[in-house]
């Protein structure tokens, strides 16, 4: 389990905190394992450039937030 956790913090050393990460744990036959990680969706992303914690339930009828250019290209 300490191997485990070792790895993983070598892997994700470089991931900025906050940011949600995505982990499949594949245990294998021989008492290994290996696992995978997947970066966050899009959703996550754009909801937090835009700062709303939900999009509006009226997609085509309410503005809830913005993004710029620049936090496009930052992001």
């Amino acid at each position: 389990m300490m191997t485990f956790f070792k790895e993983f913090n070598d892997r994700t050393k470089c991931i900025a905190k906050n940011v949600p990460i995505q982990v499949t744990l594949e245990p294998l036959n021989d008492r290994t394992y290996r696992f995978y990680l997947r970066t966050p969706t899009v959703v996550w992303f754009i909801r937090r450039c835009a700062r709303v914690p939900m999009f509006s339930s009226m997609a085509k009828h309410n503005t809830v937030g913005s993004i710029t250019l620049a936090e496009v290209i930052y992001f």
